[in-house]
């Protein structure tokens, strides 16, 4: 059986590296690494950041 090692990165929807979203950037990373791996991103949906403050891709309504 091949064993494999987890990274987990955990971060904000506003995290860049060189002007590209992080997810994409961390698979285009890995892929020029030309190695036998497997890589799977997932950002989460919601949640919340140290300050409190919430983290959600939710669309908000605002009546004006």
């Amino acid at each position: 059986m091949t064993e494999y090692t987890v990274v987990r990165v955990y971060t904000s929807e506003k995290a860049r590296y060189e002007g590209k979203e992080l997810a994409p950037a961390i698979e285009a990373y890995i892929r020029s690494l030309k190695i036998a791996a497997r890589c799977v991103v997932m950002r989460g949906s919601s949640g919340c950041y140290e300050n409190g403050e919430t983290a959600t891709t939710r669309i908000v309504e605002l009546s004006l």
